[in-house]
């Protein structure tokens, strides 16, 4: 099946006349819009690419060298978090995550006595979830509205290192406003081109991976996205270089690599 070229810049829906090919990589084009000056793959992939990118393999040595062995690191900083964030939510807040994995971000929900409720693309990951005793749909978000609107509303949405994932960010995000209670909450972290580390490597930085990220947001780019959308930033911080990079790179200096955004619906 042939992939659809993109017709509009998948942040600020700007007809791709104003995008520029970058470079490619893995066989995509990335492309540069002049208008929000986002990167993103210029090819939506197909079921199957999608399907083949987030089998067992991506989780146990393709892009995780063991996914299993870091539950417990993942499980702190889902805590710490949850100590930080919980206190804008209710005691017995229903909570949504999109890409949920194998389940551990519920985990760490469900046992604060929150309500949960998973999205998870990967068929090998969410039968894990699944068998914890979870909720999950699996597919996207954009398979499973009806599903998971049934189930809501929802107090808080979480997006773990999820957002470039996605194929259609606008459509999600519109979506989930519609899936929140008024004043709900939004929890993202995503990639941040702005930063210095991103200027150093160029088109070889790690995270470039199409077709498993798909879209690479400025600072400015996402805040203007999530506005369109119907959300108000509440508060953002840029956090230091991903372990990956500098670890691989031993480049420890370089900050300002990820972006954290807990937003907050209009009304």
């Amino acid at each position: 099946m042939n992939r659809i070229h993109r017709q509009i810049c998948p942040l600020c829906a700007v007809d791709v006349q104003n995008a520029k090919r970058a470079f490619s990589k893995n066989g995509y084009s990335i492309n540069r819009c002049d208008d929000c000056g986002s990167l993103f793959v210029a090819e939506i992939p197909t079921a199957e690419d999608l399907a083949k990118a987030y089998s067992k393999s991506y989780y146990t040595g393709e892009i995780y060298h063991d996914y299993a062995s870091k539950e417990v690191s993942r499980k702190k900083h889902y805590t710490k978090l949850l100590n930080w964030l919980g206190r804008s939510l209710p005691k017995t807040a229903k909570v949504l995550e999109l890409g949920c994995a194998t389940g551990d971000f519920l985990d760490v929900a469900k046992a604060r006595g929150f309500t949960t409720v998973g999205i998870e693309i990967s068929q090998y990951s969410s039968e894990i979830a699944v068998q914890k005793g979870h909720t999950v749909f699996h597919g996207s978000l954009e398979d499973h509205v009806a599903g998971v609107g049934k189930l809501g509303p929802y107090d808080a949405v979480f997006l773990h290192d999820v957002f470039e994932h996605l194929v259609e960010p606008r459509q999600i995000l519109k979506t989930l406003s519609d899936l929140l209670s008024p004043g709900g909450l939004v929890y993202l972290n995503t990639l941040n081109i702005d930063s210095p580390t991103v200027k150093h490597f160029g088109s070889a930085w790690s995270q470039y991976v199409p077709p498993i990220h798909l879209i690479y947001p400025t600072k400015k780019s996402l805040k203007r996205a999530l506005n369109e959308c119907g959300f108000e930033l509440v508060t953002h911080a840029t956090k230091g270089p991903l372990f990956y990079d500098a670890g691989s790179h031993n480049i420890w200096i370089y900050l300002h690599y990820f972006m954290r955004f807990p937003v907050q619906l209009f009304g």
